[in-house]
Formats: C-alpha cells, structure tokens, sequence
C-alpha cells in the first residue's frame, strides 16, 4: 500500500508540475503575440518612393484612408516622369509613370510622343525637358476623385528655352499598393484641355478661373 501512495502523490506532483509549465507556455506565447502586435502597430511604417529623378516618402497605411495630400504627390510623381525627361532617363522615366495610370491612358500619351518623335527631338537637340507644377486642383466628395492639374513644361536647349502649359482633367480611384504604387491610387480619363497662360500672369484672374474650374468638376 505504501508503494501504492507514494506512486500517486508522485503522479499528482507531476501532473502539477505539467499544468503549471503549460500555463506557463501559454502566458509566454500570449505575452509574445501581444508584444509583437503592440511593435507592429506603433512602428513608423514608411515607404519610399524612388522615381528616376526623385525620392518621395509615401506613410504607409493599410487602412487606405486616402487624403488629398496623397492625390496631389500621385500626381506630381506622375507628370514629373511622364512629362520631364533627356535622352539618358527617358525611357526609364515613361516606365515607372506608366505604374501609376490606367494603361489605356498611359499608352495614349506614349503614342502622342512616338507620333510627335519626342525621343527623337531630344537626341537630335540634347534637350533637357522639366516641368513646374501650376497647381493641382482636387475634389474627394464622390468615388472617383476628379481633379484637374496645371503645370509649365521647359524645352531647355543650347538655343534657348521654350516655355509649353499642359493642363488635363483627370480621375483617381485606390488600389492595392505596391512598390511600385506606393500612394495605391491610379490615375485615369486623362482628358487634356487648354492652358491660358494670359489668365495666369494674373493673381485674380487666376484664383478666378480655378474657382470656376473647380466646381465645374462636380458636374
């Protein structure tokens, strides 16, 4: 009988000691995934865009809550490659502008340059094309966000410098981001229209016609 006590007092202290290690586990592996979750949401997710002529910084959040900051630096990422370019980046340049517009609109625009021999207007001159964006005029009341961006393009040569105003309605919708869309959003219905330059020597003039630019967006 003595045996037999000793053997189940061992038995009940061992299976004690089992319980108790795995309440230990537990608790451990508990602490862990909360302490993992707790890093992953107050870490400063960043995400970095480098395009072929600049760096941007896009915040990352995969909530998506898009903001009208995150629409005009689309947009100027977008015309600062689809619209400035040399000889040397060109190509490079209509590649990563192409990740952030529909593809039936970004193939319009390249096919403008190959009829107009862009390319070709830039090894025959060494030409150095910029750009300086206007303005960027948003409106975020419905899916897709409208707007409409001004900008002045500069054909720099050893001749000189030519002066050209671009201006395009547009339409913007979110989607997945990625390295290459990192603001998630793609542009489309790129509609371009006409830039009076004369409007915009002209502070009032000016603050006038985006006014009335603006809200015919809504229509």
């Amino acid at each position: 009988m003595g045996h037999i006590k000793s053997f189940t007092e061992a038995f009940d202290t061992l299976k004690k000691s089992f319980f108790f290690l795995l309440w230990v586990l537990v608790f451990v592996v508990l602490s862990c995934f909360g302490i993992v979750i707790y890093v992953y949401q107050t870490a400063d997710h960043k995400v970095y865009i480098i395009s072929p002529d600049q760096t941007m910084k896009a915040e990352s959040d995969y909530n998506h809550q898009v903001t009208v900051y995150e629409i005009r630096n689309h947009i100027k990422a977008f015309c600062s490659t689809i619209f400035a370019w040399d000889k040397d980046n060109y190509n490079a340049n209509i590649e990563y502008a192409m990740n952030l517009v529909d593809h039936v609109d970004g193939l319009k625009i390249f096919n403008t340059f190959k009829e107009h021999e862009v390319y070709e207007n830039l090894v025959s001159t060494s030409a150095r094309v910029t750009i300086h964006i206007d303005s960027i005029i948003v409106q975020m009341h419905t899916l897709p966000y409208k707007g409409i961006f001004y900008l002045t393009q500069s054909w720099i040569t050893a001749a000189g410098t030519q002066l050209q105003g671009i201006s395009a309605r547009f339409e913007v919708l979110p989607v997945t981001r990625t390295d290459l869309n990192p603001f998630g959003l793609l542009l489309q219905k790129i509609d371009f229209v006409e830039y009076n330059r004369e409007l915009h020597t002209n502070n009032s003039q000016f603050n006038q016609s985006v006014s009335e630019k603006d809200s015919s967006l809504n229509k």
